[in-house]
């Protein structure tokens, strides 16, 4: 997989930074604000997800099951 969390936060970070650059006014700075929205609705999808997914993987590590962390994660090993 190409993007992982660490690559997320990076990429909400950059967005911050637009929305804080005070350069930009007017049309350009609305479009920069709805874009803002569409990011952290996406993003706010995707770590619902992967929450889900680590709650699944501490369920069954606690039933004695052995179950690697997604590779969204960005976890050097995949995790277990």
């Amino acid at each position: 997989m190409k993007n992982k969390i660490p690559d997320l936060k990076n990429y909400l970070y950059a967005q911050l930074e637009r929305l804080d650059d005070e350069s930009i006014t007017g049309d350009e700075l609305t479009a920069v604000i709805e874009r803002g929205r569409a990011i952290a609705d996406i993003s706010a999808q995707i770590i619902a997800s992967e929450s889900f997914q680590l709650k699944v993987i501490k369920t069954a590590h606690e039933m004695g099951h052995t179950v690697k962390a997604p590779a969204l994660l960005g976890l050097v090993d995949g995790g277990s």
